[in-house]
């Protein structure tokens, strides 16, 4: 019998396109996964606005300048109560966050607003 998997995943976008220099989007994801034992069987990706539900193997976001495709990469946070969360957190643009918020800031700076 299938199980499902409810995690909250933040995932920072980012374009490489020369002609306007790096751009980074953050968006959050409520992520929903059906699995068969090791295998997922199927995943849904809802944003934290509630607007989009993408049923996919991976989500895809375009640039609002450019509409390339940007690369990804999702937030991966340890919660670490001696680090305070400053700014360097929350401008941030690579993986790794290990400071008090456990990767709930890390790049907030980036986060789309509607």
């Amino acid at each position: 019998m299938p199980t499902l998997t409810i995690n909250e995943v933040h995932r920072i976008y980012t374009c490489r396109n020369s002609s306007h220099g790096k751009r980074h989007e953050r968006v959050d994801y409520i992520v929903t996964t059906e699995w068969d034992g090791l295998l997922a069987l199927r995943s849904e990706f809802e944003d934290m606005d509630g607007k989009a539900v993408i049923i996919a193997d991976a989500v895809y976001h375009r640039c609002k300048e450019c509409n390339n495709v940007m690369e990804s990469i999702d937030v991966i946070g340890i919660e670490n109560e001696e680090s305070k969360c400053d700014l360097s957190c929350m401008n941030a643009f690579g993986p790794l966050c290990v400071c008090a918020c456990g990767g709930k800031n890390h790049g907030a700076s980036w986060l789309l607003v509607a």
